[in-house]
C-alpha cells in the first residue's frame, strides 16, 4: 500500500498549530498550569519541539494569550470597517462574539480567565490591559461614527458605552458556561446594546433623520 507523502509544516504553520493546542490545553488546565509537556501532548509532538518555539514557560503563556488577543481583535476588525454602518458594525460584532463562543469554545474559556488575571502572573494582566484599551478604542470609534451618522444619540459617551460593551462580553461568556438558554443570552446582549447605545434615532419618527 502506497502512503501519501506527509505534509511537512513550515515554521509559521507549526507555530500556529502549537498555539492552537496551547489554547486548547490552557482551557483544560488553566493558564497558571500551562506547560510545554501539556502542549506537546495536545499537539502530538515531542516536548523539545515546543521548547524550540517557546523557550520558557513565560514565553509560552505570553504567546498563548497573544493568540487569544489576535483572535478577538481580528474578529472585531472584520466588523468595524468604514463600509459597514456604525451601529450595524457594533451590533454585528457583539452577535459575532457570541457565535464565536460556540465555534471557538477554548478561546472563550481562556479569554474569560485572562480578563480577570489581575495578579499579573507572566505579565498577562498587562497584556490584557493592552487588549482592553485597543478594543474600547475600536468600539468608541464606531460609536462616534454612529453619532455622526445619526444612529447613535449625541448624549452617549463613546468610551463609557464601549466599556459597557466589553463588560457585556464577559457576562455573555459567563452565561454560556452557566448553560443558559440561547434566547436568554440574546435578550441580555440586546438589552446591553440598547443601554450602551440608546435607541436608534434614525428609526424614531421624532428623532434625527
Amino acid at each position: 500500500m502506497v502512503h501519501a507523502a506527509r505534509h511537512r509544516l513550515s515554521q509559521a504553520e507549526r507555530r500556529a498549530q502549537l498555539l492552537r493546542c496551547a489554547v486548547a490545553d490552557a482551557a483544560k488546565v488553566g493558564l497558571g498550569r500551562l506547560t510545554h509537556a501539556g502542549v506537546a501532548r495536545e499537539s502530538g509532538v515531542a516536548v523539545p519541539t515546543v521548547f524550540a518555539y517557546f523557550g520558557n514557560r513565560t514565553a509560552l503563556v505570553e504567546a498563548t494569550v497573544d493568540e487569544v488577543k489576535r483572535f478577538y481583535l481580528e474578529l472585531a476588525a472584520r466588523w468595524h470597517r468604514p463600509e459597514i454602518p456604525a451601529r450595524a458594525a457594533i451590533e454585528g460584532h457583539v452577535k459575532a462574539y457570541y457565535d464565536s463562543i460556540h465555534s471557538a469554545l477554548d478561546y472563550a474559556q481562556v479569554w474569560l480567565e485572562w480578563c480577570t488575571a489581575v495578579r499579573n502572573e507572566f505579565g498577562i494582566w498587562t497584556s490584557f490591559l493592552d487588549y482592553y484599551e485597543r478594543m474600547v478604542g475600536l468600539l468608541a470609534s464606531s460609536v462616534r461614527r454612529g453619532q455622526k451618522q445619526g444612529t447613535i444619540g449625541r448624549s452617549v459617551n463613546a468610551v463609557d458605552a464601549s466599556r459597557l460593551l466589553v463588560s457585556c462580553g464577559v457576562t455573555i461568556t459567563q452565561l454560556h458556561f452557566m448553560q443558559r438558554d440561547r434566547r436568554e443570552i440574546t435578550r441580555y446582549f440586546n438589552c446591553s446594546l440598547r443601554l450602551a447605545l440608546g435607541d436608534d434615532p434614525s428609526r424614531d419618527p421624532g428623532g434625527a433623520a
